[in-house]
């Protein structure tokens, strides 16, 4: 009796490898094998009888399952900087989606926002989620062709008020259907044919998150007053301020100090401070101490339009002088 040997080329290894990991040599995921591809092996044995050959066949066929697995993962390896003081206030954070399974599979995406967040079209801390630039809803459903990889897209719009924060938003795609944790095969044979089902991902393969910093301007002002002389022949604009104790008398020289503040972590543009000097009270004048603001006035009116930007946790000072009438 004579055999035929059985020889696997190096492709064909690969192949079955592919097939009974879900994986390559090198680790990483691939696709293998299409769920329902009917493979079928014919053996041919001969003997001789005498100087006649006898040959026989037979064959053994068999149908590839379904493996569902995936990746999961998203290209901000580290926050997203956001700076609400430049009036931008959304950011599109993406995630990679990769279908690895060995079949088309429906999937459920849902996103985990931030405390706070709603799912919305537009208004303060709200979220959408894209799907290759189609708006869906959350934990809603979409069908991925094997070795699909749609974009998603979480885009999210702050509060123009929002506190110096990270938020973060995870992605989560899941299959549908119901399937036994312990073994990861579903519950329920899908199928005529009785295909069984093979889940082989992971809990971290089904998930990602992406991270904002939000840096925002912070605004606080004060304003003291002082008189800085009771003489009346002081030179309330320019003179310096006299020692001692000062009364505020008719006709003393008094100033205003208003001390402007970011206390933030973006800078604060397009700065103005306005000011009307109330009732018994004359306006002499206005200055900056380091002509941080370009300073006018009209009648009783004070205006400092500031020159450039308050950058982040500094502080800069009016200083506004009149008279007590």
């Amino acid at each position: 009796m004579r055999y035929s040997n059985l020889k696997l080329t190096g492709a064909a290894m690969a192949l079955l490898m592919t097939t009974a990991t879900g994986a390559l040599a090198d680790g990483s995921k691939s696709v293998g094998t299409m769920a329902g591809t009917t493979i079928e092996n014919t053996v041919s044995v001969t003997f001789s009888r005498g100087s006649a050959e006898v040959s026989t066949t037979a064959s053994a066929t068999f149908h590839v399952d379904r493996k569902i697995d995936m990746i999961m993962d998203t290209p901000h390896e580290t926050a997203v900087a956001l700076d609400l003081g430049e009036g931008t206030f959304t950011q599109t954070l993406d995630f990679n989606f990769t279908n690895y399974s060995n079949a088309e599979v429906d999937f459920t995406i849902s996103v985990d926002a931030p405390a706070g967040f709603s799912e919305a079209a537009e208004g303060d801390d709200t979220y959408q989620v894209f799907v290759d630039g189609a708006l869906i809803s959350n934990d809603g459903t979409i069908t991925v062709a094997a070795n699909a990889a749609p974009e998603i897209e979480v885009r999210a719009r702050f509060a123009p008020d929002s506190d110096d924060v990270t938020r973060t938003f995870t992605v989560t795609a899941a299959p549908t259907g119901a399937f036994d944790e312990a073994t990861g095969r579903d519950i329920t044979l899908a199928g005529a044919d009785n295909m069984n089902t093979l889940h082989l991902f992971v809990a971290a393969d089904q998930t990602a998150s992406a991270s904002v910093d939000l840096t925002s301007p912070l605004l606080t002002a004060s304003k003291s007053v002082a008189v800085i002389s009771d003489d009346a022949d002081f030179n309330c604009a320019s003179g310096e301020a006299a020692g001692g104790s000062q009364a505020a008398i008719p006709g003393a020289c008094i100033e205003y100090t208003i001390t402007v503040n970011n206390t933030g972590g973006a800078a604060m543009r397009n700065l103005s401070v306005s000011d009307t000097m109330p009732a018994n009270v004359t306006l002499v004048g206005a200055y900056s101490d380091d002509e941080f603001f370009n300073v006018s006035t009209n009648g009783a009116e004070v205006t400092a339009e500031a020159t450039g930007s308050l950058t982040s946790n500094t502080s800069r000072v009016l200083r506004i002088r009149a008279t007590i009438d």
